[in-house]
């Protein structure tokens, strides 16, 4: 957050003469530094486990076919 004053953001549009340019103001950025919630991580987690569960699945009965 301290660098932020010495940046600015440039915008220029195809077809417009002037360039638009912001300076950084962290009030007015939003981000997603603050990490993940830990509702959100179980998520993540019991869906990559019923992804792993049905691969699994998958991949017996292709065997059980062939």
């Amino acid at each position: 957050y301290e660098d932020w004053p010495r940046y600015d953001c440039l915008f220029q549009f195809s077809g417009a003469e002037e360039k638009i340019v912001l300076s950084l103001d962290k009030t007015a950025i939003h981000t997603n530094w603050k990490g993940m919630s830990p509702g959100r991580g179980r998520t993540v987690v019991v869906s990559l486990l019923i992804l792993l569960i049905i691969a699994a699945f998958g991949f017996i009965s292709y065997k059980k076919i062939k």
